[in-house]
C-alpha cells in the first residue's frame, strides 16, 4: 500500500468543502450584481424625477395661473402633481411631487415666487 492511501476522503472531502466555498462566493457575487443593477436604476429615476420636478416648477413660476391651481405632467414612468396657491399678499408657493407610475414618491418640492 501507498502512504498516501489513507488521504482518499480527506482528498475528497476538501474538494467538498472547496466546491461549497465557491458557490457561496458566486452566490453572494451575484446578489451584489442585482444590488447594483437595482441602485442603477433607482438612480436613474430619481435623477429624472428631479429634471421633471425643477422643470416643472420653472415651467409653472414662468406661466400666469390663476391661483390655487393644480394639475400633473407624465413624462415616461414619471408622473409629476403640482399645486400652486397664495401664501402672502405678494407671493405664491409652488409645491411639486414626482411619483413612480407604481405610487412611491421620488421627490417633493416647493418654493415661493412673486407674483
Amino acid at each position: 500500500m501507498s502512504p498516501f492511501s489513507n488521504n482518499r476522503g480527506a482528498t475528497l472531502l476538501g474538494v467538498l468543502v472547496l466546491a461549497s466555498a465557491l458557490s457561496l462566493f458566486f452566490l453572494a457575487l451575484g446578489r451584489g450584481i442585482l444590488l447594483i443593477e437595482r441602485l442603477k436604476r433607482e438612480t436613474s429615476y430619481r435623477k429624472e424625477a428631479l429634471f421633471l420636478a425643477v422643470n416643472t416648477l420653472e415651467d409653472l413660476k414662468r406661466e400666469r395661473l390663476e391661483v390655487p391651481a393644480w394639475g400633473e405632467v407624465r413624462e415616461g414612468e414619471l408622473k409629476a402633481v403640482f399645486k400652486v396657491q397664495e401664501f402672502s399678499g405678494e407671493l405664491l408657493l409652488f409645491e411639486v411631487e414626482v411619483f413612480k407610475e407604481d405610487g412611491g414618491k421620488l421627490y417633493a418640492l416647493e418654493t415661493l415666487s412673486f407674483k
